[in-house]
Parts: C-alpha cells; structure tokens; sequence
C-alpha cells in the first residue's frame, strides 16, 4: 500500500532539509521576523530612493521656470506653479484640485486624458505623456502638452505624481498649416500627374513623334512615336533618360555613317547635339534604316530645353516623285496683218486727190 504521510509532518521534513542545507554550507538560518524587517526596510529605501528622485525632477522643472505641479495622490492636494497657474488661469488664491481641473478639458479630450492618467497609475506606463486642448482664461479651447512622473508606496501604489504641462497651442498651429500646406503639395502633385497622363495620352494618339528635353538634355517627356520613328529601345527613349544616350545609340549603330572607335561616337553626339540646340532652331530630314524619310524639327524654348517633332514624310516624297507637270499645249501662230491696200481704195484716194 502507498505511504501516507500527514502535512505537518511533510512541512517539517522540508525545513529539516533546508536547515541540513544551510549547516552543509556554512549559513545560520534568519528568524522569519527578521527576514520580514529587512523586506520592510529595503521596500522603504527604495520608496524614499524615488521620492528622492521626484523630488530632484521638480526642482529641475521648477528652475527651468516651467510650468510644473505636485500631486499629492494619497490627500488628493494639487500644487500648481504660479507660472503654470498665470498660464491657466488661476488666481494666486484659487483652490486647485484634479476634480476642478477636469472641467479645464474638452469633453471630447476627457476619455484620452482620464485613460494615460489610470494607465500611468495602474503602473501600465512608466510616465504619463498627453496633449489635450484645455479651456483657457478667456474661454477659448487651447492645446497643452503635460508630463509626469509618479512615486510609489510600499505597495507599489502611486503616492506622489510631478510634472510639468506647456501651451502648445501655436506649434499645433503650425503643424496643421504645415499638414494644410502638405496636402495642397500632394494635391498639386496629383493634378500635375493627372495633366500628365492626359499629356501623354494626347500626344500617344498622334501621328507625329514629340519629345521634350530639359536645358540638361534630360528627356521629359517622349511619346511612343518618337521611340518608333528612331527605331531605338524604350528604355533609352522614357523620360528621365539623356538625350546624349540616344545619339550615342543612333551613333553606334551608323545613322550619322560609320565609326571606328568611341572616339567617333562622341564627336558625333556632341556635332549632333550642337545641330539639335541651334537657338534658331533646326530643320532637316534623314532616310531611316527601313527606307523611311523622317523629317526632324527642333526648336529651343526660352528655359533653353528643347522641343523635338518627328515626322513620316515617305508618302509625300512618294507623291512627289511620282507627280508630273502637265504638258503645256503649244501657242498658236500669230497672223501678219495684210498691209497691202486694196486697188479700189488707191483708185478712190487718187480719185480724191485730184478731187481735192
């Protein structure tokens, strides 16, 4: 049958064994009155190590000249710096409490300060930290930020609660027009981007190539024409690519003649790019590989960028090489008058004549 021991006795075998240990190891065993006193004694050093350490954050905050108050948890008494009562409100005699300080705060900022303050006080935050809008001495509602620190009883209760609190209301000013002037940049932006897709859209659905590059040679923008009549990839021709790349590419591959080394391709790019930025602007065709004539337009802007139009003009150099002048009809003969005079008219005159 299993053994049955009581619990007594099971009580004293556990403190025979703890004492047997204590004897192996040298120790002398502490009257539980005594292992109580230094418990109580280490709970108070510790107590009065964070009153002491409060007690250095409010004289701190207090020769900052902030505005700073004590809170006396456990008799429920508010001290209040005379700067932070000028800045609520508060006359040098006025009695100031945490009941009559909660009618100071928005309603709707009430549930947010009431939730930090348990927090801090259940021991859940270790300071407490919250800007709510508070009703100032003329009666508008203002902004404050407030901090705080709180000591602890032996119970781990919160005895003793120091901060400071500071108008904040001009930098919530300014932090809205900045968040105000920040959504009118991102609504810019959006209708800059939106103009641009509708840009690119239009210019996509025509049958000329168009491209834009800045004084830096940048392409701004390019529609797929221009990538198509060049017959270049589309990776060199989407904005934010360098006009100089697409020259070289064109140079490479023998669209301005041949070329032995870089050296010739750089000549080139450089000639071509001095053609394509004349301040007058600058007109000419060339045949592409494909047989095609593309006619090439270029004028500079006023901010020096550079707007460029491709053109397919095959069907007109077609039309023009198979059209033919008519023929003009010959011009008909012109008649001499007859200058001879008629006989009858000599025999008149003479007759006349002999007449008169």
């Amino acid at each position: 049958m299993p053994k049955v021991t009581s619990r007594a006795t099971a009580t004293s075998k556990r403190s025979a064994s703890k004492s047997s240990r204590l004897k192996a190891s040298g120790r002398k065993s502490l009257p539980k009155v005594a292992t109580r006193k230094i418990a109580r004694k280490r709970t108070g050093m510790a107590g009065r190590h964070a009153a002491a350490e409060l007690e250095r954050y409010r004289l701190a905050l207090e020769s900052m000249n902030l505005n700073t108050y004590d809170w006396d948890i456990v008799n429920n008494v508010v001290y209040i710096s005379p700067a932070m009562r000028e800045t609520m409100g508060f006359g040098p005699d006025q009695p100031f409490s945490l009941e009559n300080w909660h009618q100071f705060v928005h309603p709707d900022d009430q549930p947010l300060y009431r939730a930090a303050l348990m927090s801090l006080l259940k021991g859940e935050s270790a300071r407490f930290d919250c800007e709510y809008r508070y009703r100032a001495r003329d009666g508008s509602w203002r902004w404050i930020r407030q901090h705080g620190l709180v000591a602890r009883g032996r119970n781990g209760r919160a005895i003793r609660m120091v901060g400071a609190a500071g108008d904040i209301t001009d930098l919530r000013q300014r932090e809205r027009a900045v968040q105000s002037a920040q959504a009118e940049v991102v609504v810019a932006q959006r209708s800059v981007e939106q103009a641009r897709e509708v840009m690119q859209l239009v210019l996509d659905n025509i049958s000329d190539g168009v491209v834009l590059a800045d004084n830096n040679f940048d392409l701004k923008f390019a529609n797929r024409h221009f990538a198509e009549f060049l017959q270049i990839p589309a990776e060199i021709a989407r904005p934010g690519s360098s006009a100089y790349d697409v020259l070289r590419f064109l140079a490479r591959r023998g669209d301005f003649g041949p070329v032995e080394s870089e050296k010739d391709v750089e000549r080139i790019v450089q000639e071509r790019a001095a053609i394509i930025r004349t301040p007058g602007g600058a007109r000419y065709e060339r045949r592409m590989g494909d047989g095609r004539y593309v006619e090439l337009n270029f004028q500079q802007l006023a901010d020096e960028s550079v707007l460029g139009l491709y053109r397919d003009i095959t069907a007109l150099k077609e039309r023009r090489r198979r059209w033919r002048p008519p023929r003009r009809p010959p011009k008909p003969r012109a008649t001499r008058p007859n200058r001879r005079r008629p006989k009858h008219w000599r025999r008149a005159t003479t007759s006349s004549a002999l007449i008169g």
